[in-house]
């Protein structure tokens, strides 16, 4: 058994599948293509996800869900929650850095579900949660909803990311600097100072964990398992 074939079949059609989506798209890419490049049949495929669709989205799932277990991990102590917006934000351009199939085939492809897949749904969940404790210590401005927030914070982030990978040009058109700028002015707008006094205290335990806060990448590191990930390049 060679190395390629060592691994189960579902794995290696997961492999696959969001390799030839990253490298030429979801509609030119063949289910008979993917079982070749898996050492696997068709049958299995059909056994295991029925159909493109479901390939692709247990692609978006296994990702999402992997990225959002670390997230959950890393904010769990931070009583900030624009510290914890932050936080986020940095360990989603990490993870796409680290796992760039994966950002290629959400950015390229991560539309085209009729239904958003289970692990994209937890990650809105956790933005809705940020932003709701936002809005009940008074940090977001008047007539801000959380909704709208994280509709338009999403789909400004996801529209630059998209701008900068799908880019054909050979200069970038703008820097990861200038897009957090951007990103970063887009939700000054929509925030406003924290009262202290309305964030839960930390205790002395809590106090002595903060050093653990600081090192979320190695945290995230090992959450992300970027050995035997779908996402990785």
């Amino acid at each position: 058994m060679t190395g390629k074939t060592k691994a189960p079949s579902r794995r290696r059609l997961l492999v696959a599948a969001s390799e030839l989506f990253a490298e030429q798209g979801f509609d030119r890419t063949t289910t008979a293509a993917i079982a070749r490049r898996a050492h696997t049949s068709q049958s299995q495929l059909l056994k295991y996800f029925k159909d493109k669709d479901g390939l692709l989205s247990a692609i978006l799932n296994e990702g999402w869900q992997e990225l959002n277990s670390a997230i959950r991990l890393a904010t769990a102590r931070i009583s900030d929650p624009r510290e914890q917006l932050k936080l986020i934000i940095d360990m989603l351009l990490q993870y796409f850095e680290i796992h760039s199939t994966f950002a290629r085939v959400l950015l390229r492809e991560g539309n085209r579900l009729p239904q958003s897949d289970d692990g994209t749904r937890e990650f809105m969940k956790i933005l809705d949660e940020v932003f709701e404790w936002m809005r009940l210590i008074g940090a977001l401005s008047p007539g801000v909803s959380v909704s709208a927030l994280r509709i338009g914070s999403v789909g400004a982030l996801i529209a630059m990311l998209r701008a900068r990978l799908f880019n054909e040009h050979p200069i970038p058109l703008f820097s990861e600097t200038e897009m957090r700028k951007v990103f970063a002015d887009f939700l000054s707008s929509c925030v406003r100072p924290v009262d202290q006094t309305r964030l839960p205290s930390i205790t002395a335990q809590q106090k002595d964990e903060e050093p653990w806060l600081n090192q979320y990448l190695e945290l995230a590191d090992l959450a992300f398992r970027t050995s035997s990930t779908v996402g990785q390049a």
